[in-house]
């Protein structure tokens, strides 16, 4: 048996090690929480499943984050301290990044009603388990989402036939 494989073509560098590797391969995400003592404990979470983990303790924080770096997915906490609350910032990312997918988190709070109708929203507390598989779910979502840019052919000849007096032509 031979195995060929491609060279590289830029020459190596550091070595990443494998926890970096997977985390890159899962997601960058941005936890946003004001309480230390829980942004703590999710990250720890979300870090033993394999992501990539960038904190920030406020919705204005985070906005300035997700203009200097890229986010596979943002997890906010939808009461906060400041001007503006976890939803709040999940509506003015949705406005910027539509692509950027958001879950709100909550202990409680008289907004995660109005949170669960725009957003994926998860109760505190959970498990490492639960916060994981939906933060993959929303991930596989946002990855499986063709661009905006794309057209179905499909669409387009339809359309062209129905503009036609609905005469179709033969494929």
């Amino acid at each position: 048996m031979t195995l060929y494989l491609p060279r590289a073509m830029e020459p190596a560098t550091a070595a990443q090690s494998s926890a970096e590797v997977q985390a890159e391969a899962m997601g960058r995400l941005l936890l946003v929480e004001d309480n230390p003592d829980v942004a703590d404990a999710t990250g720890s979470m979300l870090l033993q499943l394999g992501y990539d983990v960038t904190h920030a303790r406020s919705a204005s924080a985070a906005l300035s984050a997700t203009k200097t770096a890229t986010f596979d997915l943002v997890i906010s906490d939808i009461v906060m301290a400041g001007e503006m609350n976890g939803l709040d910032l999940a509506r003015k990312l949705r406005e910027l990044y539509p692509e950027l997918p958001v879950m709100l988190v909550t202990g409680y709070s008289n907004l995660a009603d109005v949170a669960a109708k725009e957003f994926t929203l998860m109760r505190k507390p959970y498990q490492a388990s639960e916060i994981g598989r939906a933060a993959a779910n929303l991930l596989a979502q946002a990855r499986h989402r063709p661009p905006d840019n794309l057209v179905n052919l499909r669409e387009v000849r339809e359309a062209a036939r129905g503009e036609k007096g609905g005469k179709s032509a033969p494929n």
